[in-house]
């Protein structure tokens, strides 16, 4: 299964809720001044949109924090509408498509 890193930074106090948990799809807190580590999986292309999952985890026991999943469309920002991926952006995600989503 195909991951890369997207973000790599630290847990911030503003980021966490009331009892200090940083959440999302939550599975493990974590804590203000931990390590966090965000990894991308592409799951779908279609004409018009990405399909994509990030995982959070514990930069430093890799354990995952938390999950979502979401979907990107491509937009013409004059129209403000929908249009298909130029043939070298889609041909390049459809080979960073994670293989067990295939």
């Amino acid at each position: 299964m195909r991951t890369d890193a997207t973000y790599r930074g630290t847990v911030y106090p503003w980021q966490c809720d009331h009892v200090g948990h940083m959440t999302i799809a939550y599975k493990r807190e974590l804590l203000a001044g931990d390590i966090v580590e965000v990894r991308s999986r592409r799951l779908e292309i279609r004409d018009r949109s990405i399909r994509f999952v990030h995982e959070m985890r514990n930069g430093e026991t890799s354990e995952t924090a938390a999950t979502c999943e979401f979907v990107g469309v491509h937009m013409d920002r004059q129209t403000r509408k929908s249009v298909p991926f130029a043939p070298a952006i889609r041909s390049a995600a459809e080979k960073q498509l994670d293989p067990a989503m295939a």
